[in-house]
């Protein structure tokens, strides 16, 4: 038995020397042997973040398009005469709705109109709440369209 385990520490201490004496026998080092260089990694990082910032516009642009749906959408409840109206009773007020797709996904909006002069006032509300979201998601556009510049300068440097 402690023959073997001899043997087992003579075998350890034999691959320790090989590993010192000649590293292209061992795994380890060729792992190392494929470093890139520091242009190399700076260039890539560029690229991946202009191709983050893409899809970031992109969703962006996305989301701008549901809102403009949500806007026409809420624009079909003001009458009466759309065919989504039912009554409320003794309310005498009505609720609308307006349903569409968009991407394959139901988008609805929908609204309790009372019998008042303030009838519309929340459906202007509404609208005017989704183009202050639409005028950020723009702004917010336009900064990642900067960084793209930037990022592109600096490749191209």
């Amino acid at each position: 038995m402690k023959t073997i385990l001899n043997f087992k520490l003579f075998m350890i201490a034999l691959m320790g020397i090989t590993y010192w004496v000649a590293p292209e026998c061992s795994v380890i080092p060729q792992a190392y042997a494929a470093k890139e260089s520091k242009e190399d990694r700076k260039r890539k990082s560029l690229n991946n973040k202009i191709q983050n910032l893409e899809r970031r516009i992109e969703n962006y642009n996305n989301q701008i398009e549901l809102i403009d749906l949500k806007i026409e959408l809420h624009e079909k409840c003001r009458c009466c005469s759309t065919g989504n109206c039912r009554g409320q009773g003794s309310v005498r007020g009505c609720r609308h709705w307006a349903v569409d797709k968009h991407n394959g996904r139901n988008v609805k909006v929908c609204h309790q109109l009372p019998h008042n002069e303030q009838r519309e006032a929340g459906i202007d509300q509404a609208i005017s709440v989704l183009n202050k979201k639409k005028e950020m998601i723009q702004t917010v556009i336009a900064r990642c369209q900067d960084k793209i510049a930037e990022a592109e300068a600096e490749l191209n440097n």
